[in-house]
């Protein structure tokens, strides 16, 4: 009964359990099985897919799965879910459960990786050599020397034979242990006096950096996004340093990537008739970045992998969420419009630097500035006000106008104040003997001379 109970990917699941959760998880195999057979067969996926009981590896519906969970919001689910793109994405585990993956065209990596594997294991018996060209060349420690790679493509266009532990299975089993050794590419001087690209190790502080934005990726992709555009401007990764960026993500995550990177090299290929292998390749091509032609051909990799991460997490759309974002009353017209940019960019379909999202943005910040601002912008003629660059400049020319006026009401103010505080200074407390009327001392107001003075002219004015 226990053999018949693990030849499928639940039980499969259930055998590998504290290899899949690692100390730390909080996941529990009560709730696996009924997401599993309970709640996941009662989901609308679509693309045909349906859910079937004890699960399955068919790529198809994994990932049908895992966008309607996201599309849910289903978060409690994710991480049951992916734990069958992990036993998807070991082949060692599924041999031990008896299973058998399915042949699915969509599954990008490792996929392939075993199909060339049973290729070079049916040729194996003509060509002991050919199994060699399916498997992953060594990692290099060192950098390249130019002379020596010059006679090995002379003497042998064969690529050398990966040592034990090499293929791709084997980074798909957690972190890798030598993390640290991978090598971005950085210019240096080679032996001629002229420049050459060397690798450079990363250090553990990039890869630390890198790991904590990518936890973020399925709520904030354009975070992730930008990060790993930062690591290509700095670092130029090879294709080798690039897997090992992508292995920090969860495997749902990177087969999302892939998937929408080959769809971008494929729909590229078809309108050029090139070979979709040649532009986004599964294994490592072994690029030399000292030719101009191979290094293109990585620049190229990289974009598909950047556009991959842009395109790989579907959005909620919610317009809601974007014209309920109101100018504050301290806030500049730039961090406002960053602002309108940012959740545009996560909540719609829009790209601000588009025309169309240009425009949107245009009407928003119109409607959505602060009433002085507003009222400004308002006045504008209708070819300034469509003008988003325009808006912005005269924004903040009230915006630092208000501050100005804002400075010398506080002084008006703090004049007022003084000239109160003045007068009740120069009124003061009167002594004893002195007084009132006429501030003299000697007398009081009663008897102030001044005062009988002033009343007997009015007394005359009043006679007469």
């Amino acid at each position: 009964p226990g053999q018949g109970l693990r030849e499928n990917p639940l039980g499969c699941i259930l055998m590998h359990w504290k290899d899949i959760i690692r100390s730390g998880g909080t996941e529990n195999k009560k709730t696996l099985i009924k997401y599993c057979n309970q709640w996941w067969p009662l989901c609308k996926l679509e693309n045909e897919a349906q859910w079937p009981l004890n699960g399955t590896l068919d790529y198809n519906t994994l990932l049908q799965l895992m966008l309607f969970l996201r599309r849910e919001g289903k978060w409690d689910e994710v991480s049951y879910a992916d734990m069958f793109f992990t036993i998807h994405n070991h082949p060692d585990w599924q041999k031990d459960c008896g299973l058998i993956i399915p042949q699915d065209p969509l599954v990008l990596t490792l996929d392939v990786g075993q199909k060339c594997t049973k290729i070079g294991k049916v040729h194996q018996g003509s060509d002991p050599n050919l199994t060699d060209l399916f498997e992953p060349p060594p990692r290099k420690q060192s950098p390249p020397q130019p002379q020596k790679q010059e006679q090995d493509s002379d003497s042998d266009p064969t690529p050398t034979p990966s040592p034990p532990g090499s293929p791709v299975s084997s980074r798909t089993q957690g972190k890798p242990a030598q993390t640290i050794l991978q090598a971005p590419l950085r210019e240096a001087v080679g032996p001629d006096g002229g420049a050459m690209l060397i690798k450079i190790p990363f250090s553990s502080t990039d890869l630390e950096n890198w790991e904590r934005a990518v936890k973020e990726f399925w709520s904030d992709p354009i975070s992730v996004t930008r990060q790993f555009q930062f690591i290509l401007k700095q670092h130029n990764p090879d294709w080798n340093d690039i897997q090992l960026l992508l292995d920090y993500l969860t495997e749902t995550e990177k087969q999302l990537v892939l998937k929408a990177a080959g769809d971008l090299a494929s729909d590229y290929c078809r309108t050029t008739g090139n070979e979709v292998k040649d532009f986004f390749p599964l294994q490592d091509p072994r690029w030399n970045p000292n030719s101009s032609a191979q290094m293109d051909r990585l620049k190229g990799y990289q974009d598909l992998i950047l556009k991959g991460l842009e395109r790989a997490m579907p959005k909620n759309i919610n317009w809601s969420a974007l014209y309920a974002i109101k100018q504050g009353p301290s806030e500049s017209p730039s961090e406002f419009l960053d602002r309108l940019r940012e959740v545009m960019r996560r909540n719609t379909p829009l790209d601000p630097g588009s025309e169309a999202g240009i425009q949107q943005l245009v009407s928003l910040f119109l409607g959505q500035s602060t009433g002085d601002i507003r009222r400004k912008l308002q006045k504008l003629c209708t070819t300034e006000s469509r003008n988003l660059e325009v808006l912005l400049d005269e924004a903040w020319r009230v915006f630092s106008n208000r501050e100005d006026e804002y400075r010398k009401g506080q002084q008006r103010v703090v004049a007022v104040i003084d000239e109160l505080q003045g007068r009740k200074f120069k009124k003061g407390f009167l002594d004893k003997d002195q007084c009132s009327f006429c501030k003299e001392r000697g007398h009081w107001k009663a008897a102030c001379p001044k005062q009988k003075r002033k009343g007997k002219v009015l007394a005359s004015i009043d006679t007469d």
